[in-house]
Order: structure tokens, then sequence, then C-alpha cells
């Protein structure tokens, strides 16, 4: 895919943000709370415009 590199990438990244503090579950539920609203808008928009 080649996207592997970069999704690690982030993720590194992510890690790093998470373990800094007190945070951690709040931090990744809002980034799976935040995903999940990507994903959902991006394929309720993909759904309107291809067929099915």
């Amino acid at each position: 895919m080649g996207n592997n590199r970069r999704w690690t990438f982030v993720l590194r990244i992510f890690r790093n943000i998470c373990f800094q503090g007190q945070y951690l579950f709040l931090t990744f539920s809002l980034f799976w709370v935040l995903l999940g609203i990507v994903l959902n808008t991006v394929f309720g928009l993909a759904s309107f415009y291809l067929p099915d």
C-alpha cells in the first residue's frame, strides 16, 4: 500500500503524546471517537456518490 510507513509514524507520535501524562485513556478515547466520526462521514458521503 505504501501507507504503512506513514501509519506507523502517526502511531509513534500518538503513543508518545499519550504516555506523557495521565490522560492516556482520555486521549485514546477521543482519538477513536474522532476517527469514528471521520470514517462515518467519509463512508456516508461515499455511499451517496458510489452505486451499490
